[in-house]
């Protein structure tokens, strides 16, 4: 997702794109939905300050109960962009920081919006919060109720609490 430097007026500019997922490098068999990055850019004579918030949605299946749902993925994006002086290519100085080139035109945030929606994933993807599962023993979703298993002094029936370990 590029955005057009030469554009932006000094002081603080709005900002709204929105691109195809696959454009960015996300799956597209997960990621549906359009990516959305709004939020503002300040021009200064020696750069750009980017704070901006990354959206999508994408359809998952849960860890704990391989049901499936879709989910808003979401994240906030601060870099600064210094220009340097010449016709040095752009580069990654540190995280958040990149150096553009005196005559660049526009600035290409595909890498920086691949990385946060990424970074925005939880290691654990789960339904909803207090998802309980599957039976271990009769593999029923635990989400819909006790299971049924005669077996309950594992607590796998329902919420019944261990007797034994």
């Amino acid at each position: 997702m590029f955005i057009r430097l030469a554009a932006l007026a000094d002081g603080t500019n709005t900002v709204h794109e929105t691109s195809a997922p696959e454009e960015i490098g996300l799956d597209a068999e997960i990621f549906h939905s359009p990516v959305e990055l709004t939020g503002e850019v300040h021009r200064s004579e020696n750069g750009f300050d980017f704070r901006l918030h990354v959206a999508t949605e994408g359809d998952f299946v849960c860890d704990r109960c391989a049901v499936g749902f879709r989910r808003t993925v979401e994240s906030d994006i601060r870099l600064l962009a210094v220009r340097r002086t010449g016709h040095a290519p752009r580069e990654r100085e540190a995280e958040g920081l990149v150096t553009i080139g005196m005559h660049d035109a526009e600035i290409n945030l595909d890498q920086e919006i691949l990385d946060a929606l990424i970074l925005g994933l939880p290691m654990k993807i789960l339904c909803r919060e207090d998802c309980r599962g599957l039976c271990p023993r009769c593999g029923a979703d635990l989400n819909e109720g006790p299971c049924g298993c005669e077996n309950t002094t594992l607590g796998y029936g329902g919420d019944e609490t261990p007797e034994k370990l």
